[in-house]
Formats: structure tokens, C-alpha cells, sequence
């Protein structure tokens, strides 16, 4: 089976490939791939995590003045899946609750998601992380 939903190819600056060449990170093609990560629960829903353009982030002046750099490149942490069944109909779109963070990058916080719930890590004003539960109404019942 093949599933399939129309997207924009993210493309990386020239800048942003020139500071990872130069780097020791990943090296970036012109353009990111179309997703970051696939959940597949118990339930046969497919949830996909698209990637999305890396967020520029200017650096502490002394970081900068060690590596020659002025800023650097994260990936961003707030978005949406898309939610597809089983049999590959697209459902919905599933934005991360205000306060919830996600990156699908190995090294961040994961989000669990089972049914129609998703458990994720929620950071505050304070940066104080807390694990949260979060009902996903919108699904179609029976998807």
C-alpha cells in the first residue's frame, strides 16, 4: 500500500549547509525530508510528524566567540501530526496542545500515544518539564 499527501519541499539555506559543512553535525542536503517520524500504535493509526524548517538561533556571545559562530540551527518543537488509518486514509491533523513540546529527534522528549490520547512532555515559564496527557477528540470514531 502506498500513502501519499501533497507537501512543499522544505529547502535549507545556503547558509545553514555551509555552517553544517563546517561543523561536526549532519550535513544537510538542499532540501529536509518530507518527515521527521512515523508512530504506529496498537491501533493501526499511522501517525506522521513532518519536518519543518529549522528555527535560526543566535548563539551567547561567549559560544559564539569560541566556534566563529554568530548562530546556530534547532529544530522546532511545537507542530502537528498527520493522522492517517490503517488502511491509509488521511484522517486529521493533530496539533500539539499550547505548552507541549516534540521534535521526533532521538534526543529530545518522545510523546506516547495510545488511542486517542497523547502523553507528552510540557515545558513551563520556569523550564520546568512535567509530563502530560492530552484527549484527542477530533478523530473520526472507528478511524
Amino acid at each position: 500500500m502506498r500513502v501519499a499527501r501533497a507537501r512543499r519541499p522544505i529547502e535549507v539555506t545556503d547558509e545553514e549547509r555551509a555552517f553544517r559543512a563546517a561543523m561536526p553535525v549532519p550535513k544537510a542536503d538542499r532540501t529536509l525530508p518530507a518527515y521527521v517520524k512515523l508512530s504506529a500504535p496498537a491501533d493501526g493509526r499511522i501517525w506522521v510528524w513532518p519536518t519543518q524548517p529549522n528555527i535560526e538561533v543566535p548563539l551567547e556571545p561567549e559560544v559564539a566567540e569560541r566556534f566563529g559562530v554568530t548562530h546556530t540551527w534547532v529544530l522546532p518543537s511545537d507542530g502537528a501530526f498527520d493522522v492517517f488509518s490503517a488502511d491509509g486514509r488521511w484522517l486529521a491533523v493533530v496539533k500539539l496542545p499550547e505548552g507541549a513540546r516534540y521534535s521526533g529527534f532521538p534526543t529530545e522528549p518522545g510523546v506516547v500515544i495510545r488511542g486517542d490520547t497523547i502523553w507528552a512532555v510540557e515545558q513551563d515559564e520556569l523550564d520546568v518539564q512535567t509530563v502530560v496527557r492530552y484527549e484527542v477528540p477530533r478523530l473520526p470514531a472507528g478511524a
